[in-house]
């Protein structure tokens, strides 16, 4: 038995991969991601590059009204899910320590959209993330940044 196997270009697997974080389509994004793999696109440019581009447009369209939270979290995790597909294929140098961040939201501010999609990208990179979630007082972002020497 033979396995056919209709050849996408590296253009259309980026379009579509795209497409689907933007549509906050999980299942196509993480289709497209597999697909990137195995035609040999790099993972961490599929990440932080195509997969920031998405977001980026989600953002705006955001600011424009044309959609709502609900779709930009839709979007979110679409981008979650393809990344953890890609993220075992990502090229880090060993010789490297990754470098710590803290992240958080102010005290006062509950939104935390921002901060995840910024969590993402950084461990997509291969930063080592702390999140300290949101309404975090000043001091305890001091407090944790000594502690884990970031």
């Amino acid at each position: 038995m033979y396995e056919v196997r209709i050849m996408v270009t590296k253009e259309e697997v980026i379009s579509k991969f795209k497409e689907a974080i933007i549509n906050g389509d999980e299942e196509e994004a993480v289709k497209w991601a597999k697909e990137s793999i195995s035609i040999g696109l790099d993972a961490y440019e599929m990440i932080t590059k195509y997969g920031g581009e998405a977001m980026e447009i989600v953002s705006k369209m955001y600011e424009e009204k044309k959609i709502f939270v609900p779709e930009v979290l839709l979007a979110a995790n679409a981008l979650t899910n393809a990344i953890e597909i890609l993220k075992p294929y990502i090229k880090i140098e060993t010789t490297k320590v990754p470098a710590k961040i803290v992240l958080g939201v102010v005290e006062g501010d509950i939104h935390d959209i921002g901060k995840n999609l910024v969590k993402i990208m950084l461990s997509a990179a291969g930063f080592e993330v702390i999140d300290l979630g949101r309404d975090v007082p000043l001091q305890k972002f001091i407090e944790v940044t000594k502690e884990v020497k970031a």
